[in-house]
């Protein structure tokens, strides 16, 4: 038994570059796969972006009469709003006539993460991580109040061009408590992250041994 021209495609969600090169535009990246199947080609694939509130929408068009058999990548260059997030639309028709739909929404604003790092003693430092963001970029720490971030980074508040940003060391520990850190971009786009640094109780490891029967002494371990 043959089955003829039955696909199923998969469309990712978009990823958004690392950098942004413009303020005003970006080039999303979304990934195609065939999951029962070769890939289907020609294909017809058609972007609707739609703006805030359902405002100016975008609509491009791409066909694409080759390219590997399981998994395509697409790309394509939309208009931003400012740091408004937005919907993209992906519609695909191939060669068979089967089509395949996603709704996917896409905040542009920067991405920012924290990674923890333990220093002398269970005392703390971390590193604040930065991407898709137009060069430099500022951060912001508002909490806890007794956190002074120029003694743990001399350069702070920015401006950065790279990422991610240390603040504290193995040996200069920060405060621990709940922080609360804006970044801001070049093209003035704001993302929010709040974290906590506690200590964590340690809870030793204890083994413990007499010499025998009716001995007076014995041994413990921890």
């Amino acid at each position: 038994t043959f089955v003829v021209g039955n696909n199923l495609l998969t469309i990712a969600a978009p990823t958004l570059p690392e950098l942004y090169t413009s303020c005003n535009s970006l080039t999303l990246t979304n990934t195609i796969s065939s999951t029962n199947g070769p890939i289907l080609y020609p294909l017809t694939v058609n972007y609707t972006i739609t703006g805030p509130g359902g405002s100016t929408n975008q609509n491009f068009t791409q066909n694409i009469t080759s390219g590997p058999t399981d998994t395509l990548n697409l790309t394509q260059d939309v208009t931003l709003y400012g740091g408004a997030t937005f919907t993209v639309k992906i519609q695909i028709s191939d060669n068979c006539g089967n089509n395949f739909e996603s709704l996917f929404t896409v905040d542009p604003n920067p991405k920012i993460a924290v990674q923890k790092e333990i220093g002398e003693c269970g005392e703390m430092f971390f590193k604040i991580s930065v991407t898709n963001y137009f060069p430099p970029f500022t951060l912001n720490f508002t909490q806890p109040a007794s956190f002074n971030a120029t003694t743990y980074n001399a350069t702070y508040p920015g401006p950065y061009t790279a990422s991610p940003v240390s603040f504290g060391s193995a040996l200069n520990t920060v405060p621990f408590g709940d922080y609360k850190v804006t970044v801001s971009d070049g093209c003035s786009r704001t993302k929010e992250l709040t974290f906590k640094l506690e200590k964590k109780v340690i809870t030793p490891d204890v083994t413990k041994k007499n010499n025998g029967c009716g001995a007076l002494f014995g041994y413990l371990k921890i």
